[in-house]
């Protein structure tokens, strides 16, 4: 299990086996976009959202009212984009958000796709959520895997009488109290991120409520504003490191941007080294003689 490497940078679809990537059902859509219409009464009240959750407490997640849910995704969807500057932050957010929205959902992770790679999870909610992401990273198999690379939804409403992947349901019925699992992809800019997944201790209790699926798709939006973000930042950086370095190199030679850009890519060619890199090496006085002469 690699919690610690962010493949965002470089979204791709997965290769490890053919598929094609198709948009989540319309009429799926459609049913969450109606949740998400709060009326005028509640779009410049925000706060009401603590007020209806209170009052529907005691009555069990399953139980929640349509303006409950509608409110509590609303709140969501702005925390989820809140979190942009951050992808460990936008991550919690998403599992946090699952337990919370979800119907007898009892825990919650992210499995994202690095680049060609394999799936890693993330920001599992507790240990139980992290001991089926082992099981299926020792099988290499199981519906997280089937959702992401088929961007299919996958309900496991009862392990035990699920027959679809029987080496991962054999495991995690032995390891965890797991007995019901959602898998919704993350799909998003034509691509597929990865897949959120929600368990729940008791059999036949998951399903694919307009709820879970809006979550999902705020939460790929959400992702891929934090993969952009990134790589602006990156992009900054790169750019100032280069024009550090070519300004040195202007200094050292006395020559004009153009020809300290044409050496500076020289250098990269010849050391084979990409040219964000060297330059940074040059501006931080990591670079050799041999480089710059």
């Amino acid at each position: 299990m690699v919690d610690s490497v962010h493949p965002l940078s470089h979204p791709t679809e997965h290769t490890r086996t053919p598929f094609q990537c198709t948009a989540i059902p319309t009429r799926a859509v459609e049913g969450a976009s109606k949740q998400l219409d709060l009326g005028p009464e509640h779009r410049h009240a925000p706060e009401l959202l603590d007020d209806h959750v209170e009052q529907a407490s005691g009555q069990g997640s399953d139980r929640r009212t349509p303006e409950v849910g509608a409110l509590s995704m609303a709140h969501t969807a702005r925390e989820l984009h809140a979190q942009h500057s951050s992808i460990d932050a936008t991550l919690s957010a998403i599992t946090a958000a699952a337990v919370r929205l979800v119907p007898r959902a009892d825990s919650a992770s992210v499995s994202l796709l690095v680049g060609k790679g394999p799936v890693q999870a993330h920001a599992a909610t507790d240990a139980v959520a992290a001991a089926v992401n082992e099981v299926q990273n020792d099988v290499d198999d199981g519906p997280v895997l089937h959702a992401v690379h088929l961007n299919e939804t996958v309900l496991m409403g009862n392990l035990h009488t699920d027959t679809r992947w029987p080496r991962f349901t054999a495991l995690a019925l032995r390891r965890t109290r797991v007995r019901s699992m959602l898998c919704l992809p993350l799909y998003a800019d034509a691509a597929v991120l990865g897949a959120i997944t929600v368990h729940s201790s008791t059999a036949g209790t998951l399903s694919e409520d307009s709820v879970a699926i809006a979550l999902a798709a705020h939460a790929a939006l959400a992702l891929v504003h934090c993969m952009h973000e990134e790589q602006f930042a990156v992009g900054l950086a790169s750019r100032d490191s280069i024009g550090q370095a070519k300004g040195m190199i202007m200094e050292r030679y006395n020559i004009d941007a153009a020809r300290a850009f044409a050496m500076l890519t020289t250098m990269s060619q010849n050391t084979n080294t990409p040219v964000a890199i060297l330059a940074g090496r040059l501006t931080h006085g990591q670079g050799t003689s041999r480089e710059t002469d």
